[in-house]
């Protein structure tokens, strides 16, 4: 049995391998930045000059801020940065990091070192391969679920499931916590879009929605497709303006993604976050209608509701 002791969530993250923060000049033109976006999956930038950070620009106020048809060489980073932005610290740890990622709803936040000199990155991929790494065979022996028969009965704990069964003492999280079905996860709403609407349409029905994953459907029940704004970034705004925003959101989500039933247990996402680099997974019933997408995000912040730690 594989198992997570909660002393490891007193961890300082400055332990861990994180990503270099990227630093770009507050004249640095909005293009420059979703290049780098487009080719990197860190999440955010940070704005400033000579190691002195005055904001932070992430992919969400990108795709949220910025308006179709404006040419992004035109904006300067600093028109749309988010000004004194919540810091880490490399003496944080894991516990107290996951708390703010829940309370704040923020995938992404910069690294301070022990001189306040902003370094690094903490992200939820960060959190979710270290997290992985301690129930590397019981993931590995539960395997995905790319294919399933909606009538055959899947592997999950009944109504009556107790999270004692999974974590007999507050010391430590239990394999088989990842058995755990979806329908136990809370979500945001559903936001969803039918596939005759344009690239403009979905791209601002993102905006108000304020959505990190708009499901593409047909006669709002088939999936088809799911857009988030990292394919907004790569497939539109990285084009800059040879993209017509009155074509079909078809040609730029991303085809017939995979899903899961609301009773799967969440270990089978957690493993297509591993082999496919997803960050959300959107949840049926046995007709394969939609019923919600659950990010990475929230699977952690569903887990740490679970625990305590001393």
């Amino acid at each position: 049995m594989e198992e997570l002791s909660v002393t490891e969530f007193d961890r300082e993250i400055g332990e861990l391998e994180l990503p270099d923060l990227k630093m770009v000049t507050p004249d640095s033109s909005l293009y420059e930045a979703i290049l780098y976006f487009k080719d990197n999956r860190h999440g955010l930038v940070a704005i400033g000059t000579e190691g002195k950070m005055s904001g932070i620009l992430t992919e969400w106020d990108v795709v949220h801020q910025f308006r179709p048809g404006i040419d992004p060489s035109d904006i300067k980073v600093s028109e749309l940065a988010i000004e004194n932005p919540v810091t880490l610290n490399s003496e944080n740890t894991l516990y107290e990091v996951m708390n703010v990622m829940g309370r704040r709803n923020l995938p992404a936040f910069p690294v301070c070192n022990e001189d306040g000199k902003p370094l690094h990155i903490f992200n939820t991929e960060v959190l979710f391969y270290y997290l992985t790494s301690f129930f590397k065979d019981f993931l590995s022996e539960l395997g995905t679920k790319e294919n399933w028969d909606p009538t055959k009965a899947v592997q999950s704990f009944t109504e009556g499931f107790s999270y004692s069964e999974t974590m007999s003492d507050d010391s430590s999280i239990h394999q088989n916590y990842f058995l755990t079905p979806f329908s136990r996860i809370p979500s945001t709403k559903l936001v969803k879009i039918d596939k005759s609407a344009s690239i403009k349409d979905a791209w601002e029905t993102i905006v108000e929605q304020k959505t990190q994953a708009l499901v593409i459907t047909d006669y709002g029940t088939k999936l088809v497709g799911i857009l988030t704004p990292r394919d907004i970034i790569q497939k539109v705004l990285a084009k800059k303006n040879e993209v017509n925003l009155k074509s079909s959101v078809i040609e730029f989500m991303t085809p017939n993604p995979h899903s899961l039933m609301y009773k799967h247990p969440v270990g089978y996402g957690v493993n297509h976050f591993l082999k496919y680099g997803y960050k959300h997974m959107i949840v049926v019933d046995e007709d394969r209608i939609p019923l919600k997408v659950i990010s990475l995000l929230e699977i952690f912040s569903h887990l740490i509701d679970k625990i305590k730690l001393n």
